[in-house]
C-alpha cells in the first residue's frame, strides 16, 4: 500500500480548484504532477512553482501516478474517464471534484478493475476562476464529500490523506440524494443570480449603470455566483437537469406566492411568511456552524 508522502499524484486541471489543491499539497507527496490543455493555465503553476512538472494531456505522463485527482469541468472529466485514463495501465487511484455525480458514478462503475474510484465533491469555490483566483487555503475546514466505488478498502489511504492535506472534512456523499441537494444549494442559486444579473441590466446600458454605482451588499451578495465559470456551469446543468428543473419550478412557485401577497399590500399576510424564512435561515446558519 503507497503512503501518500511516497506517492506520485497527478491533479488534471489546473483552474481556481485544482490550482487551489496543488499549492496545498505540494510537497506532501513524493511528486505532484499538473495537467491541463490552458497551456497558460499550466505555465502559471509551474512558474509558481506548485507543482513539480506538467504536461498538457495524460498520455504525456512520463511516470506512473499513484492518485489522479480530476478537477475539471463535469463533461470534461466524463471524456477523460471514458478515454484518457485509459492510457494508465497500472493500478492507481482516481479521485474526482465535479459538482455533479450521477453520470461520474455510472462512468466510474465500469471501469477496468486496475482503478480504485471515489466520486468526491469538495464543497467549497469561488465564483472567480483560473489559477490566478486560487489560494491554499481553500478547502480548509470545508465538507469533502466522498463515495467510494465498489472496492471500497482499496486507495482510501490515499484520499484520506488526501482530504487531510487539503484541510478539509471528509463527509460520506449519498449518491442517491447528492445531485437533487445541490440543485438546491447550488444549482439553482447560480440560475437566480444570473436572473437577477439580466433583469438589472434591462432598462438600458445608462440606467444599468447608475444603478450598479449606488447597489449595495443585498445585491452584490444576490448576484455573486452569476460572475461563476461558465464552461463549468454549463456542464452542471446539462449533467442534473431533472433535479434542477424541479428545484427550479418550486422556486417559481414560491416566488409567484410572494408575488401575490406584494400585489394584494397586505402585511399582516406577508410577515408569517418571511418570518417562516428567517427563522429557516437562522437554523442553516446554526448546522453551518455547527
Amino acid at each position: 500500500m503507497t503512503e501518500f508522502s511516497d506517492a506520485v499524484v497527478c491533479i488534471v486541471g489546473l483552474g481556481l480548484m485544482g490550482a487551489s489543491a496543488a499549492q496545498r499539497i505540494h510537497g506532501q507527496c513524493r511528486r505532484l504532477i499538473g495537467i491541463d490543455r490552458n497551456t497558460e493555465y499550466l505555465q502559471t503553476v509551474l512558474a509558481q512553482g506548485w507543482v513539480d512538472s506538467g504536461f498538457e494531456n495524460l498520455i504525456d505522463l512520463d511516470e506512473t501516478p499513484d492518485l489522479v485527482v480530476l478537477c475539471t469541468p463535469v463533461r470534461t472529466i466524463l471524456t477523460i474517464l471514458r478515454d484518457d485514463i485509459l492510457t494508465i495501465k497500472a493500478p492507481c487511484v482516481i479521485v474526482d471534484f465535479g459538482s455533479t455525480k450521477g453520470d461520474i458514478i455510472r462512468q466510474m462503475e465500469v471501469l477496468p478493475e486496475r482503478f480504485t474510484c471515489f466520486a468526491c465533491h469538495p464543497m467549497a469555490g469561488k465564483e472567480t476562476s483560473g489559477p490566478q483566483a486560487s489560494t491554499p487555503e481553500l478547502f480548509v475546514g470545508r465538507p469533502f464529500l466522498f463515495y467510494p466505488i465498489d472496492k471500497e478498502s482499496m486507495g482510501w489511504n490515499l484520499l484520506a490523506d488526501l482530504i487531510k492535506g487539503l484541510g478539509a472534512v471528509p463527509v460520506r456523499l449519498n449518491p442517491d440524494l447528492h445531485d437533487k441537494q445541490l440543485a438546491t444549494i447550488s444549482h439553482v442559486p447560480y440560475l437566480m443570480a444570473v436572473a437577477l444579473s439580466l433583469v438589472s441590466a434591462q432598462d438600458g446600458t445608462e440606467a444599468s449603470e447608475r444603478l450598479w454605482e449606488i447597489a449595495a451588499n443585498g445585491y452584490h451578495d444576490m448576484t455573486r455566483l452569476a460572475g461563476s465559470n461558465l464552461d463549468m456551469m454549463t456542464d452542471i446543468l446539462v449533467t442534473n437537469p431533472e433535479n434542477i428543473s424541479v428545484v427550479l419550478q418550486k422556486v417559481i412557485d414560491q416566488l409567484g406566492e410572494i408575488k401575490t401577497l406584494v400585489d394584494k399590500n397586505q402585511p399582516e399576510e406577508m410577515q408569517p411568511l418571511f418570518s417562516q424564512a428567517k427563522q429557516i435561515k437562522e437554523r442553516a446558519n446554526q448546522c453551518r456552524k455547527s
